[in-house]
């Protein structure tokens, strides 16, 4: 009796890690004189587009929206602007959500955008570009704003907001 119940939780425990696994999306920061983040194809010739922005930090936040932000990865990029982001993060790649990405350097103005992490990251790739200048004022996802901004933010929403 006892080995059909071992066997099953030793089945599902495998099943269960599996969904876990780490997610790595590798990707770029370029000095072009525009700051965007997006993703774009692995061969794709804006990777090369540009002057390489060494020790560049890159921050990646699950649900910066929400009151259960989080962030989940940091990394900085080497002398050719080349990074990985490694995820650990539970559902990172097939679950219907948005991340936001981070990138920052001193003499940079910096550069953040929402994207969605590819199911088959391997095909994809962050493209970071960054222009010279003062760092500008970004979004602080971890500490956000005061309870009561996050308050209206949801006013009006199908569970609250009369």
């Amino acid at each position: 009796m006892l080995r059909p119940l071992a066997a099953a939780l030793a089945v599902g425990a495998g099943l269960g890690s599996a969904g876990c696994k780490d997610y790595s999306i590798q990707g770029r920061v370029l000095e072009t004189g525009s700051d965007t983040v997006s993703m774009v194809p692995q061969d794709s010739l804006l990777l090369e587009d540009g002057t390489p922005v060494s020790g560049a930090r890159v921050l990646l936040f699950r649900d910066p929206d929400s009151l259960n932000r989080t962030e989940v990865a940091t990394t900085v990029a080497d002398r050719a602007g080349r990074f990985t982001l490694k995820v650990g993060a539970f559902g990172t790649g097939w679950m219907d959500e948005r991340w936001l990405i981070q990138v920052r350097r001193g003499g940079y103005t910096g550069a953040e955008d929402m994207v969605e992490m590819p199911l088959d990251p391997e095909k994809w790739r962050v493209l970071a570009t960054l222009s010279r200048g003062t760092p500008r004022k970004m979004a602080d996802p971890v500490r956000g704003a005061d309870v009561l901004d996050n308050v209206e933010q949801f006013k009006g929403s199908a569970s609250g907001g009369r």
